[in-house]
């Protein structure tokens, strides 16, 4: 900082002349925000600000102002923003944090939490907060943040954390679906239908099982239509409402059916017709169905309605390299690109874990920005992550901290953002974690392996996890553990 005019003292010696402001008729995101902020500015320096609510004209003495409102600001520049999206500058000595709407003004204050004040939220428990009575920042602060991704989930143990979520600027299905994923028999539950109209579900062999619906059923859209009325009454804020296929196979081979799937070359054919229909009685919600198994081609014909997003799943592809050099990735590659043609709102369900051995080392952090920078290239407005959801896996912390930040900032840098975690969540035994990191890579690299989210740790025994490569592992997390084994500085 060259000189005084340069800077702005938010604290000095413990004391600060600062106050929050809030506009009178605050947005609920404005409120938390400005609590949030007085929390860690006092858990940082010492210091507890005072929460005011003022009207729109600025009252002259130094403060924070947290919301959308205040005449001082160019109020345009704000509600222009999209959902979500937050500025924070500083107009002399005022700090404006805002965000139009979602939770642009909160995502706007952990912003500044962690880039201006050195906070730190590396997982799902208590965040890094240094301390520091004095706190200065520079005079010049003009950020302007906006989401590229509209939907972002990362399905990780530190993700069940609420303020995690907050922090990283994520999401969690819950809180925007009404109903979520694989979605038929929540809708027509085969308890209730199955026994006397076993007409509702799918035709296999020659057979009416209950293993998926018949979609060119009339009384079954009905069902669904009534059933979603209900739900919907009954949740009126959330966004999306997933009319999906069940997690199995038997799609239905009736005349009608058959008739819809020949016309779109597949099964995607009358479940298009029956989403598209369904998506007509509800013009102002987003429907919402898997592109997955038996529905990952796109229709060949039949164009996906306004309201109705595809949630395309990566499942089939190997993770040892990036989805857009992945050989196993080619037919995912081409459903991308295909219902892109027909859809405006087109979701990726991808995937960052073994799943049947959650903690075998599954070195995936070099696909992270890769995988992100095509979805965003091939225009991808949505992305969940599957990782081992609330169970701990291999690396859980790390992943879950890079696909966060990438989802919200697909530019950001893959080395900066490793090396920053690596520093603040294993302190001194970083460089040791950075060594395992790289070796394990390395040793993927250098043998014939396919990571396979269905694979098997076994399969790998003469390769990267050959009994020789398990013990230098093995070596260097005890190295590390030793190196921090009486260090609790970073908590």
């Amino acid at each position: 900082m060259s000189s005084s005019a340069q800077q702005i003292v938010l604290a000095r010696d413990g004391s600060s002349a600062y106050k929050i402001y809030l506009p009178l008729k605050p947005l609920k995101a404005d409120t938390k925000a400005a609590a949030v902020l007085q929390d860690y500015f006092y858990r940082v320096t010492g210091v507890r600000l005072l929460i005011e609510h003022t009207t729109n004209k600025n009252p002259g003495s130094a403060g924070f102002f947290i919301g959308a409102g205040f005449s001082a600001f160019n109020s345009k520049e704000i509600t222009s923003l999209p959902a979500d999206g937050f500025i924070i500058r500083t107009v002399q000595k005022n700090i404006l944090i805002a965000g139009n709407k979602g939770n642009g003004t909160l995502y706007g204050v952990y912003t500044f939490i962690e880039k201006y004040l050195g906070c730190r939220k590396w997982d799902g428990h208590t965040a890094f907060v240094p301390k520091s009575s004095t706190v200065i920042i520079l005079s010049n602060i003009s950020l302007i943040e906006k989401p590229v991704l509209q939907y972002r989930e990362v399905y990780l143990p530190a993700t069940f954390d609420d303020e995690y979520l907050d922090w990283h600027k994520l999401h969690r299905f819950e809180s925007l679906w009404g109903i979520w994923g694989h979605s038929f028999y929540k809708l027509v539950p085969p308890s209730a239908y199955y026994r006397t109209h076993p007409e509702y579900f799918s035709l296999v062999n020659q057979q009416r099982v209950p293993l998926q619906l018949c979609l060119s059923n009339t009384t079954v859209l009905k069902i669904t239509v009534d059933k979603l009325q209900k739900l919907m009454n009954e949740n009126p804020d959330a966004l999306y409402w997933s009319v999906s296929p069940n997690d199995d196979i038997g799609n239905c081979e009736c005349d009608n059916c058959k008739k819809l799937d020949e016309t779109d070359g597949g099964p995607q054919g009358s479940l298009i017709h029956f989403v598209n229909a369904v998506a007509a009685h509800f013009p102002h919600k987003i429907i919402t169905t898997l592109a997955y198994g038996y529905s990952a081609r796109a229709t060949s014909n039949t164009h996906v309605d306004s309201n109705v997003a595809i949630m395309l799943s990566s499942i089939d592809a190997y993770r040892t390299n990036s989805l857009e050099t992945e050989r196993t990735a080619a037919a995912f590659r081409n459903n991308l690109l295909q219902w892109k043609e027909k859809v405006s709102h087109l979701f990726v369900w991808d995937y960052c874990t073994q799943f049947t051995n959650y903690l075998t080392p599954f070195p995936v952090l070099n696909t992270v920005k890769p995988n992100i920078d095509l979805f965003v290239r091939k225009g991808i407005t949505g992305v969940f992550e599957q990782g081992s959801g609330n169970t701990h896996s291999d690396m859980a912390e790390l992943k879950a901290y890079m696909y966060a930040k990438f989802l919200w900032n697909p530019s950001a840098n893959a080395d900066s953002l490793i090396n920053d975690f690596l520093q603040g969540y294993y302190g001194k035994a970083a460089p040791v974690i950075m060594n395992y990191l790289s070796l394990l890579q390395k040793n993927v690299c250098n043998s014939i392996t396919n990571l396979d989210i269905y694979g098997n740790p076994v399969n790998d025994h003469a390769g990267y996890l050959s009994p020789v490569n398990m013990e230098v592992y093995s070596q260097l997390i005890d190295k590390a553990e030793q190196l921090v084994e009486n260090d609790h500085s970073s908590f």
